[in-house]
């Protein structure tokens, strides 16, 4: 069961933060004398205005948020809002990525994950009222992952408000769905780099056009990035799922080449010098494993030494 904010559901930008609330954390944290002074004078007695031709609005004074575009403003941003998960159970797994927060419980019983998540809801949604952040109830979904295929009925609410149930939500770019199975992202991504194959083939032709080489750095420039975004994540999805991607892939070096439908794949993989999706995606995956491995403070580093054959 899982409660994010994101691309659906933002829970507040640079511009919505507390200053003195700002300002009380980097007390609290240890910022003091002339830094925090330097920080303090850099948030505070900030004004705006639009210009229009040589005309000027009244200035407005900035009473919130960080100034978008600041070098410290990212930085500023995590220290307001990296606290919002320090009181939540130890049942509660939390991923925080700037705004977008994913929270979620695994247990056998679904009743017992309802109780968990409420709880977060409600501790969650505590810290919003005290910091002086305005959730948005309305873009918050909730899912539950099961391989069961009956439908189960989430009853979750925040602020006094249902949260509706989503079977396929996205987090980060990457549509998750309740089985894992990721058919749903793959279909996404499918459809996004074909639209995007019309493009190599507007410029392919046999007397004009553009060269092999200028219809290569187009797929690997703007085709094959679209269906490699997270391909570590959903490295458990099925050959009968990734074939969807190689055959784009398949298409796109033969209008490449400019060879038939009968020309082997591996004929094509050599005259383009275009490794298989699949040999990416393993490279992907090793060099993400490796990278973890080296990393004994994050937080999936733990999951590298417990390897599983649940796709859950």
């Amino acid at each position: 069961m899982s409660r994010r904010w994101g691309d659906a559901a933002k829970l507040l930008a640079f511009d919505k933060v507390w200053k003195e609330g700002l300002l009380l954390k980097l007390l609290t944290a240890g910022i003091a004398g002339r830094m925090f002074n330097w920080i303090k004078s850099f948030l505070c007695h900030r004004t705006a205005r639009v210009k229009l031709d040589s005309n000027l609005s009244y200035a407005v004074k900035i009473r919130e948020g960080v100034p978008q575009g600041g070098v410290i403003s990212p930085t500023l941003f995590v220290v307001f809002i990296n606290d919002i998960t320090n009181s939540l159970s130890r049942h509660i797994s939390k991923a925080l990525h700037a705004d977008d927060l994913a929270m979620w419980s695994a247990a056998e019983s679904t009743a017992t994950t309802k109780v968990r998540m409420q709880e977060a809801l409600n501790i969650t949604s505590k810290w919003a009222t005290d910091w002086c952040v305005t959730v948005n109830s309305l873009k918050t979904v909730a899912t539950c992952f099961s391989l069961s295929n009956s439908k189960e009925t989430l009853q979750l609410t925040i602020n006094n408000q249902a949260i509706p149930q989503e079977d396929t939500p996205t987090y980060l770019g990457i549509k998750l769905d309740k089985k894992l199975t990721w058919n749903p992202h793959i279909k996404e991504k499918e459809k996004r780099a074909t639209r995007r194959l019309s493009i190599m083939k507007k410029l392919a032709g046999t007397k004009w056009g553009a060269s092999s080489n200028i219809l290569r750095q187009v797929y690997t420039g703007h085709v094959r990035p679209v269906m490699e975004y997270g391909a570590a994540a959903w490295a458990t999805a099925a050959k009968s799922n990734t074939s969807r991607l190689n055959k784009v892939q398949n298409a796109s070096m033969r209008i490449i080449t400019g060879g038939l439908k009968t020309t082997p794949i591996h004929a094509l993989e050599a005259t383009t010098r275009l490794p298989s999706l699949d040999h990416r995606r393993e490279e992907k995956v090793i060099v993400q494993y490796e990278k973890l491995q080296r990393l004994p403070s994050h937080p999936a580093h733990q999951h590298t030494q417990q390897l599983t054959k649940n796709r859950l």
